[in-house]
């Protein structure tokens, strides 16, 4: 599917809490190529495949494989949260913002916001370069205190 810039956009929708297990591993697989040609046959293709893991914490990571580069350009998460909000999202192990209102996260280019009314943690990035990488959503135990500086101590408050 093709974005307003036109650029190609991929969004996955995942439902955490559908496997009652404590681990989660749902493998899903992308696949990509010429539509037109055999040339699949000669690995000029690409295989993405996108694991969950975790509980609070959830690990998506994305796993390429084949010679052709993805026509994904952009990327939309929706982690579905019945209960909270997001501590934090990062992708390759750097925070993503976080945004307050839908007109502030529609208008950014990568971030997060939870959206209240379907219970979503929604993520968007561009893709990155390299083949894998790694999206980390994390609703670990926080207080509306503590969310500011992800629950870490703050060193310029008094003991």
């Amino acid at each position: 599917m093709r974005s307003r810039c036109g650029c190609i956009f991929l969004t996955l929708r995942i439902a955490p809490n559908a496997q009652p297990d404590g681990v989660r591993t749902l493998p899903f697989f992308l696949y990509e190529d010429d539509g037109s040609t055999l040339k699949y046959q000669h690995g000029d293709y690409c295989l993405t495949e996108v694991t969950v893991t975790g509980r609070e914490t959830l690990n998506i990571d994305f796993k390429v494989s084949g010679e052709r580069q993805s026509t994904v350009e952009e990327m939309l998460i929706e982690v579905a949260s019945p209960m909270k909000g997001a501590l934090f999202a990062a992708l390759e192990g750097r925070q993503l913002p976080r945004f307050l209102t839908a007109d502030d996260f529609d208008a950014a280019a990568e971030g997060w916001y939870y959206r209240l009314t379907d219970r979503v943690i929604a993520v968007k990035f561009r893709r990155p370069v390299q083949h894998n990488f790694t999206l980390t959503v994390s609703t670990a135990h926080f207080d509306l205190i503590g969310m500011e500086n992800n629950g870490g101590k703050d060193d310029s408050a008094p003991a």
